[in-house]
Protein backbone atom coordinates (compact mmCIF):
# COMPACT_ATOMS: atom_id res chain seq x y z
CA UNK A 1 0.00 0.00 0.00
CA UNK A 2 1.35 3.34 -0.65
CA UNK A 3 2.27 6.14 1.47
CA UNK A 4 0.35 8.18 0.36
CA UNK A 5 -3.02 6.56 0.68
CA UNK A 6 -1.49 5.30 4.50
CA UNK A 7 -1.63 8.97 5.12
CA UNK A 8 -4.74 9.64 3.60
CA UNK A 9 -6.68 6.13 5.51
CA UNK A 10 -4.61 7.96 8.28
CA UNK A 11 -6.23 11.31 8.12
CA UNK A 12 -9.65 10.22 7.23
CA UNK A 13 -9.82 8.12 10.39
CA UNK A 14 -8.70 10.92 12.47
CA UNK A 15 -11.38 12.68 11.40
CA UNK A 16 -14.67 10.31 10.91
CA UNK A 17 -13.62 8.42 14.45
CA UNK A 18 -14.46 11.61 16.38
CA UNK A 19 -17.44 12.70 14.33
CA UNK A 20 -18.60 9.11 14.59
CA UNK A 21 -18.37 9.38 18.38
CA UNK A 22 -20.26 12.88 17.95
CA UNK A 23 -22.85 11.52 16.29
CA UNK A 24 -23.01 8.49 18.92
CA UNK A 25 -23.45 10.97 21.59
CA UNK A 26 -26.17 13.66 20.20
CA UNK A 27 -27.91 10.06 19.23
CA UNK A 28 -27.95 9.36 22.60
CA UNK A 29 -28.72 12.72 24.22
CA UNK A 30 -31.61 13.00 21.42
CA UNK A 31 -33.03 9.85 22.75
CA UNK A 32 -33.00 11.15 26.14
CA UNK A 33 -34.75 14.18 25.61
CA UNK A 34 -37.56 11.97 23.34
CA UNK A 35 -38.02 9.91 26.30
CA UNK A 36 -38.39 13.30 28.80
CA UNK A 37 -40.92 14.19 26.28
CA UNK A 38 -42.85 11.46 26.19
CA UNK A 39 -43.06 11.28 29.95
CA UNK A 40 -44.22 14.97 29.66
CA UNK A 41 -46.64 13.87 27.03
CA UNK A 42 -48.07 11.25 29.22
CA UNK A 43 -48.77 13.30 32.43
CA UNK A 44 -50.46 16.14 30.29
CA UNK A 45 -52.53 13.20 29.12
CA UNK A 46 -53.92 12.00 32.77
CA UNK A 47 -53.87 15.50 33.71
CA UNK A 48 -56.46 15.82 30.64
CA UNK A 49 -57.85 13.11 31.49
CA UNK A 50 -58.77 14.39 35.51
CA UNK A 51 -59.60 17.17 34.13
CA UNK A 52 -62.14 15.59 31.75
CA UNK A 53 -63.42 13.56 34.38
CA UNK A 54 -64.05 16.79 36.49
CA UNK A 55 -66.02 18.93 34.18
CA UNK A 56 -68.39 15.95 33.54
CA UNK A 57 -69.12 15.60 36.61
CA UNK A 58 -69.55 19.57 36.80
CA UNK A 59 -71.75 19.45 33.79
CA UNK A 60 -73.84 16.83 35.92
CA UNK A 61 -74.36 19.35 38.40
CA UNK A 62 -75.46 22.00 36.33
CA UNK A 63 -77.92 19.96 34.52
CA UNK A 64 -78.79 18.80 37.77
CA UNK A 65 -79.48 22.84 39.36
CA UNK A 66 -80.92 23.05 35.99
CA UNK A 67 -83.64 21.09 36.47
CA UNK A 68 -84.00 22.12 40.15
CA UNK A 69 -84.20 25.37 39.04
CA UNK A 70 -86.91 24.35 36.80
CA UNK A 71 -89.51 22.49 39.45
CA UNK A 72 -88.88 25.36 41.36
CA UNK A 73 -90.32 27.85 38.90
CA UNK A 74 -92.74 26.04 38.31
CA UNK A 75 -94.28 25.09 41.08
CA UNK A 76 -93.91 29.18 42.31
CA UNK A 77 -95.67 29.84 39.11
CA UNK A 78 -98.28 27.38 40.05
CA UNK A 79 -98.66 29.19 43.27
CA UNK A 80 -98.78 32.97 41.41
CA UNK A 81 -101.69 31.22 39.23
CA UNK A 82 -103.69 30.04 42.36
CA UNK A 83 -103.17 33.31 43.82
CA UNK A 84 -104.80 35.30 40.80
Amino acid sequence: MPIWLQVVFCIVCTIQIPFAAWIVCKIIAFEKDLAALRERVKARENESAERLGWLRGVDAKIDLLTENVAQIMGFLKGILVRKD
